[in-house]
């Protein structure tokens, strides 16, 4: 078979019976560093320092859900799922929660039900909450914002990109808790201003 010159990023050529070796199954390889992310300033991580936080859908429609899940979850959210008012309430109040995305038309209890009783719980009353529904009239939209939703949200004009687009400025970032991994953010450090450099004294002739 002809040599078709391909190289390593040093140059080497593939063809050479050393870099084949290093490319063979069980070759060791350098390890990955590591790192304590705790210790590491949020801006010079790869990552955002919003991603993994955790998302709850409270939603009737299985099909809805999972399609937003799908696409949070590729970019790096933990996505949980709720089929009724109740389960939501006890999911955001036993589990640290970033972000509710609430739905009107629930069984049992309606959307704007469980919105009243996320605000008046202690545990539950600064999670923001964007309401995620089909309703889209002026009433619904008024009174959900009226019981606290930062934002109200018609299903049939919100793609999966879109919702995923906007939880950087929905989700705001919570201080490092020992309890409350999933929403740790890492602080940046305080850098202190240089010192003024001194005059260069001129020597006399």
């Amino acid at each position: 078979m002809a040599d078709n010159g391909a190289t390593t990023a040093d140059g080497s050529a593939l063809t050479d019976p050393a870099v084949l070796a290093s490319l063979a199954p069980g070759a060791e390889t350098a390890a990955a560093p590591t790192y304590d992310v705790h210790t590491i300033p949020a801006y010079s991580l790869s990552i955002d320092p919003d991603k993994g936080a955790r998302v709850l859908f409270i939603e009737d429609d299985p099909a809805i859900s999972e399609m937003y899940r799908v696409k949070l979850e590729l970019n790096g959210y933990t996505v949980v799922l709720a089929g009724d008012g109740e389960t939501g309430l006890e999911t955001a109040s036993e589990h640290p929660t970033a972000i509710v995305f609430l739905d009107i038309g629930l069984p049992d209890m309606d959307g704007l039900a469980v919105l009243e009783a996320l605000r008046a719980n202690d545990t539950t009353r600064n999670i923001p909450v964007v309401m995620l529904s089909n309703y889209g009239d002026a009433e619904q939209v008024e009174r959900s914002l009226e019981l606290g939703a930062l934002d109200y949200l018609v299903k049939a004009e919100t793609t999966p990109s879109m919702l995923a687009g906007h939880l950087r400025k929905w989700i705001k970032p919570s201080p490092p808790r020992s309890d409350n991994p999933d929403l740790w953010v890492v602080p940046q450090p305080e850098l202190e201003p240089e010192p003024e450099p001194e005059p260069l004294m001129m020597s006399e002739a």
